[in-house]
């Protein structure tokens, strides 16, 4: 079965059946295989203050792309899809 083909009803029932150090380390997996796992998990789980935290991150990407501190902004919407789209 390709990882296409999976279905959430199958990942859901899969998971169900794990035990508690088993999802730990599929969470932590998920944790190190990006940083968009990585800002997701830090924001749902460090409440207010980590969500703060990825929020002016992102606005600092935002701020640079339009307004860099040495020449002209590039203003390429592409980079910013991911700072926006983590809020």
């Amino acid at each position: 079965m390709s990882p296409s083909t999976v279905s959430w009803r199958t990942i859901k029932t899969e998971l169900t059946g794990m035990d508690t150090d088993s999802l730990i380390s599929l969470i932590h997996d998920l944790y190190a295989l990006n940083k968009v796992n990585k800002e997701f998990l830090q924001g749902r789980v460090g409440g207010e203050a980590a969500y703060a935290t990825l929020h002016e991150n992102a606005a600092k990407k935002i701020r640079h792309e339009f307004f860099p501190e040495r020449g002209f902004g590039k203003v390429k919407i592409e980079p910013m899809k991911n700072p926006i789209s983590g809020l």
